[in-house]
Formats: structure tokens, C-alpha cells, sequence
């Protein structure tokens, strides 16, 4: 495998657990990778209305799942709660094959998803689908719109979204030897999978003027809603891939420095 990332220092900034491959494929083609997770997926704890959603589950037909993170705490309630629970028993959606394999893994029968890995693809292609009688569960992230699916009650869907995980921004005690490596080295390239973990970024690093701290610097985002947090603070990514998962990234991320290869 040809070396194309050899030498180049790049900053990850997702989650530790959800890097591992990432990580080595970048490290494959001879980057030097610091994972530096800007947030931490936390439950959420101590909230009745989740409680009795999730203790009602039978009472849905369908699933949608946005991330590995909602299949995961989902579960993590479920058992928590001791609800008697057939994941098979339900139509599964799931956005992006990350989560379509973290649902396969938990035994949840994977029943679409659609072509590219994000709502907006899906929102479209749910309109030629029947959901006349589906009973949507749409557990996800506190940061998500809760009202992001609603549009689905046009096509006669019954619509319940419920926050079940929190992106909280990850400690600075818990950074002291990535942080470290930030300030001592010169960073080729950033990568941010989401707008929290851009936010956790700046708030990490104590950045105030983020379109000075990032000038003349390289950065990958996934998906035009990370792209669009990174419009508003003014600073315009370099990487955007054309469907919004890890291997796309970095499949463009090969293609951009074979460019910068050649220009040289």
C-alpha cells in the first residue's frame, strides 16, 4: 500500500471507541494519527419520560437508528431496565453502515438504509415507502432536532424521537498528552465527524478566534451539518466527502494529497 499520508501529523476527534479502524487505516497509509476525542457519549440518567418510552418498546413497530451510539444506549437501557425485549421483532432503519454493523452485531435485523449515510437521504427516501401504521421509536443524541422526523407523520407515521445519549466535551484532564502533542507538533491535517466535536475542539483548546487558529490549515469534515458548523465560525473545510462515513473521508483524503503529491 502506497504510503501517500507519510509523515503527515493528523488530529482525530472522535470518540476513542468509534476510531480504532479509522485510526488504522490513516496509520496504514503512513500517517501519524493522535486521536484526540473532543467528547464523551454519556447516558441519560434519571429521566421518567425516557424510562417509560423505553419500558414500552413492544408497543413500536419500527426503529430508526441515526448512529452506533443510539443502537448501543438503546441497549444499555433496555437491559437497564430489564424490559423483555426481541430486537428481531421490529423494522429496523439505520443511517450509515457503521450503525447498520453495530445493529447486525446486536442482532437487530437491518431492514433499510438508505443510499447515502445521513436524515436528509433518508427523509427523501422514505417518501416512497408506506408508513401508514409504522410506530417510529427514533432514539438519539440530546444535540438532535427533535422534531428532525416529523415530516414522516405526513405519510400517516406515528413519530416518537427521545433524547437517550448526551455528547458531553471530554475532559481536559483526560487530554494532557494529546494536548501536548498539539502544541509540539505542526498539524497537517484536522478531521471532525460532527459539530460537537468541532465545539469540544475549541472548547478543549480555549480557542476564542478559531477561523485565526485554524488559517492556512487543512481540515476533513463528514457531512454538510459539521460542514456548515465550520461556515458559521468562519473557516471553510478542505475535505468533504460525497457520502458522509469514515471510509468516504478517507478515501478523499488519499485523493487530496495525491493532488498536493502531484502539484509538488
Amino acid at each position: 500500500m502506497e504510503k501517500i499520508l507519510q509523515n503527515k501529523n493528523i488530529v482525530l476527534t472522535r470518540a476513542k471507541d468509534q476510531s480504532v479502524q479509522s485510526v488504522m487505516d490513516l496509520e496504514a497509509l503512513g500517517a501519524n494519527v493522535i486521536s484526540f476525542p473532543t467528547i464523551k457519549i454519556s447516558p441519560i440518567t434519571n429521566n421518567q419520560i425516557l424510562d417509560d418510552t423505553v419500558s414500552n418498546i413492544n408497543n413500536f413497530n419500527t426503529i430508526i437508528f441515526t448512529s452506533e451510539n443510539a443502537v448501543k444506549s438503546l441497549l444499555v437501557k433496555i437491559n437497564e431496565l430489564r424490559v423483555n425485549f426481541d430486537p428481531k421483532a421490529f423494522f429496523v432503519i439505520s443511517i450509515g453502515d457503521k450503525t447498520t454493523e453495530s445493529c447486525i452485531s446486536n442482532n437487530f435485523r437491518v431492514d433499510f438504509q438508505p443510499q447515502n449515510a445521513s436524515s436528509e437521504s433518508l427523509l427523501k427516501e422514505l417518501e416512497f415507502m408506506n408508513l401508514v401504521g409504522r410506530k417510529i421509536l427514533i432514539p438519539g443524541s440530546s444535540l438532535s432536532k427533535p422534531d428532525q422526523f416529523n415530516s414522516l407523520e405526513n405519510y400517516g407515521a406515528e413519530i416518537t424521537s427521545i433524547p437517550i445519549y448526551e455528547n458531553k466535551t471530554n475532559d481536559v484532564q483526560n487530554l494532557g498528552d494529546e494536548i501536548e502533542q498539539l502544541k509540539s507538533k505542526e498539524i497537517d491535517l484536522y478531521i471532525f465527524t460532527s459539530p460537537s466535536t468541532f465545539s469540544g475542539f475549541l472548547t478543549i483548546m480555549s480557542i476564542d478566534n478559531p477561523e485565526q487558529y485554524f488559517e492556512n490549515k487543512n481540515i476533513a469534515v463528514i457531512g454538510p451539518v459539521t460542514k456548515e458548523a465550520l461556515n458559521k465560525a468562519g473557516i471553510e473545510p478542505n475535505i468533504v466527502p460525497p457520502n458522509f462515513t469514515m471510509n468516504y473521508l478517507i478515501e478523499e483524503i488519499k485523493k487530496f494529497y495525491s493532488k498536493e503529491k502531484v502539484i509538488d
